[in-house]
């Protein structure tokens, strides 16, 4: 027979635990899919493009400037690497084959359709590819700057290259890297090149094994962002759960996505310090977000079943995984929301985001766990990619889709 004074223990631990396990059970639900229907949503004007040449590029990065539009990647030399060595995944098993991996830099002419492998002659060295960023040198505007996170053996690290516009190489500058502030480095938002002023994720704390599963299914807020500026680097945020994909406008504005179907709006200063200001909550699981200064939206890709990850990780050419993408438009959050009452808001005046999920694979083939996604507003084209893909997707008529509210 339980003691009343046990009982009261039990359910005083029990009331304590709640506020913690009922966000992280709901988000858990979200991200495998659960209660949830899975009707394809915009599949019909999207096809495959570059097969087996954009494989395994798992972030995408879109730069504009006057009439030129390139599109950025970062991809697998050989995307059956990525199985025994790939951190990202807490693939640690062959760090021999990982020391000698030289993935790729692509550009994509997004008015031509010209696409540029571009060579890096003075960075022969391991290159595992991961999140990428690029902004334009303020020196010379036709050179653009693309970090790049490099997962080696040795720790994970920031690589920075300067591409000139229209040539065929991508030079290397320098190498980030600090084992006590960047450890598990997953996507990186770059806003001001001359001071490489940038923030970062790490997405675990615990890099292997159980400990790690442990971390990303509790949701446990063990991840952090990460600020770098002029050589020095600290730990911007804290207690972050599942920290995972961040982008910004470059003008004190960025979002930071966790894993389990949301992401946090954060304001920021160039000394790297943050404020978080609103919350967005999707339908599904998120891996990189895309902000898109044309149409002042923001996207998220990401996958609906989540559970279906690893076997498909490790096993791609035989498996699919549904891949889904959302967005939320920049006039429904906080900063940019008008209000009725001047000063500070209360919490139930914030506005709710206006969140509509405008793309579905429910596991067709045609886009596999997309992990990136970006949009060209001229010529309305949808852009998706997965890390372990075998090709992009492109997606045309992007404007005149039927949307799904959430």
């Amino acid at each position: 027979m339980v003691k009343p004074v046990h009982f009261r223990i039990a359910t005083a631990l029990l009331a304590a635990l709640l506020p913690f396990l009922i966000p992280r059970v709901q988000n858990l639900m979200s991200t495998l899919g659960l209660r949830r229907e899975f009707a394809a949503l915009n599949l019909e004007t999207c096809k495959q493009i570059h097969h087996n040449v954009l494989a395994g590029c798992e972030d995408l990065a879109l730069h504009v400037s006057g009439s030129t539009r390139l599109l950025y990647t970062a991809c697998a030399a050989n995307v059956e690497e990525r199985i025994p060595w790939f951190p990202a995944m807490g693939h640690f098993s062959d760090p021999e084959l990982g020391s000698r991996i030289r993935d790729k830099l692509f550009v994509l002419d997004l008015t031509t359709d010209k696409l540029t492998e571009l060579k890096t002659p003075n960075f022969v060295s391991t290159f595992v590819s991961h999140g990428i960023d690029v902004i334009p040198t303020k020196k010379d505007p036709t050179v653009v700057a693309i970090y790049a996170i490099n997962h080696t053996p040795k720790g994970s690290v920031v690589e920075k290259f300067y591409h000139k516009v229209g040539s065929a190489e991508a030079r290397h500058q320098k190498t980030f890297s600090s084992a006590e502030y960047m450890y598990s480095p997953n996507d990186l938002h770059v806003f001001d090149e001359s001071r490489d002023a940038f923030f970062y994720t790490n997405d675990h704390l615990f890099l292997k094994g159980i400990p790690r599963q442990i971390e990303t299914m509790l949701q446990l807020p063990t991840t952090s962002l990460g600020f770098h500026a002029q050589g020095n680097f600290k730990i911007a945020a804290r207690l972050i759960s599942n920290a995972n994909g961040v982008q910004g406008d470059r003008r004190g504005n960025m979002v930071v996505n966790s894993v389990f179907s949301y992401a946090s709006l954060y304001q920021y200063q160039p000394d790297g310090t943050v404020n978080d200001v609103q919350v967005i909550k999707v339908k599904h699981g998120i891996d990189n977000p895309f902000w898109s200064a044309e149409t002042k939206e923001i996207f998220f890709a990401g996958f609906p079943r989540a559970g279906e990850l690893e076997a498909f990780a490790k096993d791609f050419d035989r498996k699919t995984a549904a891949s889904a993408v959302s967005r939320v438009k920049l006039e429904s959050l906080l900063p940019w929301a008008p209000t009725t009452e001047p000063g500070e808001i209360k919490k139930e005046d914030i506005p709710k985001p206006l969140v509509d999920e405008v793309f579905l694979d429910p596991g067709t083939g045609l886009a596999n766990m997309t992990t990136a996604v970006a949009l060209d507003a001229h010529r309305d084209q949808l852009y998706l990619t997965s890390v372990f893909g075998r090709a992009l997707v492109r997606c045309d008529g992007f404007s005149k889709w039927q949307t799904v509210p959430i």
